[in-house]
């Protein structure tokens, strides 16, 4: 069995003989006896470990396992036999971990297959755009005879992309200012953050009150400008005095006072009817969301301007250039033939999706557009996971592969580790070491609280010191035996002639050390890994290079 080139018909006789499971290549369950095998081993020649020449010659073998990279021989501590993880273990999350070229691609290929062949919806984040993870997903709908089921989101080739309606999923208005809010990071406690919190939500209260849809650009044309936001007042008033009191004869405010001067309203208009809201209307009978919009615009126009400063820079981000009709689509546009999607139609279609994010162009874009993708599809789960699909529907799992997490792995990450499963979001975050993460959210602990809750951990090879030391401390310790053996000789001469003595003592020890060595992770050879799976159960194990493009059965 190769590891290149495995064709996908042979694939699918195997996967369907697992009865539903996941399959991962071929390997063996990790025992404390494989890991004195590793150290046994490991005191020897690679000659006396691998075959000589002419055996490898006389069975085929053209290449010299000498050369290869990597430790060849830790495959062979064991028979082979098909590695399989039952479904429910992928609801506690996985994390794949592995240096550049060793494993994740290939693996991302054997998992999006297997994924979507069960019907369940596949979300593929990545940040760099690799064109192999695409050409992975447009591959796998191919081969399963549903090429509609791909859809594709790439920032850099938007007349290409399907247009996202990120903000079409709520139910409250908190919601969208909850989202914002972490498109900007930081602590939901910290006075700027707090205040565009409130202040995003007002505008979504008033916005709903008019019948107006919530997209990033009408936040944006909103919050950019004072004058907007008080025009989007005048609006909410008017609208509201026309339904709920009746208007004076020539349409001016009723009240015959005229408004003092010097207030905090440079529209005139707006300051009139702000006047006959607090002089006619009872503070009872005021509605909440008014008052609370007219409280935060009465602010000084300063201390408002400095307020939301952090905020006008992260929609325009998202707005700017081609973005703006992508990420806030205009389902009246009859010149846009592109789709428009929500996260939501995505889930209930079962769709296979790429998001190219092109953070090597543009690193501020691409978390923005990660955090709001994810902010959205927890925002979903939560709806999931509360009232169920809207068609009635058996709920069906949604898997979200995240490649290069020191560039995805945001709070709405944490957020879905956490309470995804209850609505059948699966994570598969993918990494190189485990410093990205750390760089990433700012310091280890928080780095630790999202692997923590990755139950599943997929190993492939790895150097970095710290990775390492993570993942060893995850696997555990066993108990190896050590031999020790000493032995010596001695002569002497005396009256009944020469004597000579000889001695030789054995001794053994045991001695706690990691359960796979260390030197074992740094040196597997590419696609081989090292796995734990439902927290306890290790395997060792390698996986082909799936062909997706190989024929067919007949049908």
């Amino acid at each position: 069995r190769r590891l290149v080139d495995f064709p996908c018909a042979r694939f699918d006789r195997v996967r369907a003989a697992r009865d539903g499971r996941l399959w991962l290549g071929w390997g063996f369950r990790w025992q404390p006896e494989h890991t004195q095998l590793c150290h046994d081993l490991s005191k020897r020649s690679l000659h006396d470990v691998y075959p000589p020449r002419w055996v490898l010659r006389l069975h085929g073998r053209l290449h010299d396992p000498r050369e290869a990279k990597g430790l060849g021989w830790v495959q062979g501590l064991a028979p082979e036999r098909d590695v399989v993880v039952p479904m429910a273990a992928l609801e506690g999350h996985t994390a794949v971990l592995a240096v550049t070229g060793a494993l994740k691609t290939v693996l991302a290929r054997l998992l999006v297959y297997q994924l979507a062949s069960r019907g369940d919806t596949v979300f593929v984040l990545d940040p760099k755009g690799d064109k192999g993870l695409e050409q992975v997903c447009r591959d796998v709908t191919a081969r399963l005879g549903e090429p509609a089921r791909f859809a594709r989101f790439h920032a850099a080739f938007p007349s290409q992309s399907f247009r996202f309606d990120a903000l079409a999923n709520w139910d409250r208005e908190t919601q969208v200012a909850s989202r914002i809010r972490l498109l900007m990071g930081g602590s939901p406690d910290d006075p700027f953050n707090a205040f565009i919190w409130a202040t995003v939500t007002d505008i979504v209260r008033a916005m709903k009150r008019l019948g107006r849809r919530v997209t990033l650009q009408s936040l944006l044309d909103t919050v950019r400008s004072r004058d907007a936001a008080e025009a989007l007042a005048e609006e909410v008033l008017q609208a509201w005095f026309a339904q709920s009191v009746a208007p004076a004869p020539d349409g001016a405010p009723a009240d015959r006072k005229p408004p003092p001067r010097g207030g905090p309203f440079t529209n005139p208009r707006l300051a009139h009817w702000v006047h006959r809201f607090r002089t006619e209307v009872p503070l009872h009978q005021r509605p909440s969301d008014i008052a609370s919009l007219l409280s935060s615009l009465e602010a000084d126009r300063g201390w408002f301007a400095k307020m939301v400063v952090g905020l006008t820079p992260v929609l325009m981000r998202l707005t700017a250039g081609d973005l703006g009709p992508l990420l806030s689509p205009d389902p009246t546009d009859l010149s846009d033939a592109r789709p428009i999607h929500t996260t939501r139609q995505l889930i209930e279609g079962r769709r296979v999706v790429y998001f190219g994010l092109d953070a090597l162009s543009d690193t501020s874009v691409a978390e923005g557009l990660a955090a709001l993708f994810l902010s959205d599809l927890a925002a979903t789960a939560g709806d999931l996971y509360n009232h169920g699909p809207a068609d009635g529907a058996a709920r069906r799992r949604v898997h979200v592969l995240c490649d290069e997490w020191g560039d995805l792995v945001c709070e709405p990450v944490v957020q879905l580790a956490n309470k995804g499963r209850g609505a059948g979001i699966v994570l598969y975050l993918f990494g190189q070491t485990l410093s990205d993460l750390v760089v990433k959210l700012g310091d280890e602990a928080r780095a630790r609280r999202v692997l923590g809750n990755m139950n599943n951990l997929i190993v492939g090879a790895t150097s970095d010191s710290d990775t390492l030391d993570f993942v060893t401390r995850k696997l555990g310790d066993t108990v190896v035996r050590r031999v020790t053996v000493s032995q010596g000789a001695g002569q002497k001469t005396e009256d009944a002639g020469l004597e000579y003595a000889a001695t030789r003592q054995a001794s053994v020890t045991e001695q706690a050390l990691a359960l796979v060595p260390p030197q074992v992770l740094t040196g597997l050879p590419d696609l081989h890994y090292v796995a734990i799976v439902n927290r306890a159960q290790v395997f060792k194990g390698r996986i082909p290079v799936l062909d997706l493009a190989s024929p067919s059965p007949a049908r």
